[in-house]
């Protein structure tokens, strides 16, 4: 009974849906299958697993419309998947939301630099933290870099795996820096927002790699960049963040101010039905 069908992440459930609708036409009063937030890396993709890439050809000529939090993904999966139609992938901010379980924000801040969440340059990250003498890292990783790092020796940076969300965005409250690690040419699709979001709520000073992921939300006014995959890079932001405090406060203010003005759930509510309505 409804004109438009919006999914969400489930890929396989948008495939196998879109697809009855495809070869059913007729059935019901469908017109349009629009598919938000699609995480496809591209630089994964070999002759080992094209049938993956295949899979994903066929999906995203199968969405009518598909929403990406990225400006640049536009334009990677038009290339990769030799996608031509214009209006068929769509940018969208993705949003920020409001996060009740932090009890004790900013009353411990810690003089450590996180490094939080999945499919990060752990490599650089660990390599710029080893380079300065003053302050230490936290690593929060998953089940995939538990598996590559869990024997890691290094005697300045801890490492957690696979821990609870509570711990983990207490992790991130606390924290005197959060950095964002990434390489362009191994991570080909957004990433990186929701941790940076949640540390600027927090009032967490920002750093990260200068690659597309989070230039369309921040510019270098609100948060700090480096060189992606140059570990001295990295270490002398840090350094800078650290050493000028006030300036480093001044720019997650202006982020925080920016979040709550633009990266809202009602704004990405409201361009998510023009979408629909278009």
């Amino acid at each position: 009974n409804f004109e438009i069908i919006v999914f969400n992440y489930d890929v396989k459930l948008a495939f196998l849906f879109s697809l009855f609708h495809h070869l059913y036409p007729n059935k019901g009063k469908l017109k349009r299958c629009i598919f938000v937030t699609l995480l496809i890396d591209v630089s994964i993709f070999s002759i080992k697993n094209v049938h993956r890439y295949i899979f994903y050809y066929i999906f995203l000529r199968l969405q009518d419309r598909i929403i990406t939090h990225t400006r640049e993904e536009k334009f990677i999966y038009s290339e990769s998947f030799k996608i031509r139609l214009k209006n068929k992938f769509i940018f969208i901010p993705y949003f920020s939301y409001e996060d009740n379980l932090i009890l004790n924000s900013q009353m411990d801040r810690g003089d450590y630099v996180i490094c939080p969440g999945n499919h990060r340059d752990i490599k650089t990250f660990a390599k710029a933290i080893s380079f300065l003498n003053k302050y230490k890292g936290i690593v929060v990783g998953g089940e995939g870099d538990r598996l590559k790092w869990e024997k890691y020796k290094g005697n300045k940076i801890n490492l957690f795996f696979n821990i609870s969300y509570e711990k983990y965005v207490q992790l991130i409250a606390n924290a005197g820096l959060l950095v964002v690690p990434l390489k362009e040419e191994k991570n080909r699709r957004s990433l990186g927002i929701i941790a940076t979001f949640q540390a600027v709520s927090y009032g967490v000073p920002v750093v990260v790699s200068n690659t597309f992921h989070l230039k369309d939300y921040f510019s270098n006014k609100e948060i700090l960049f480096y060189d992606s995959g140059n570990y001295k890079s990295l270490a002398k932001v840090i350094q800078q963040s650290f050493a000028d405090k006030h300036s480093s406060n001044m720019k997650v203010k202006k982020a925080k101010r920016k979040l709550d003005k633009y990266y809202t759930n009602e704004n990405f509510l409201i361009n998510l039905t023009n979408v629909c309505s278009v």
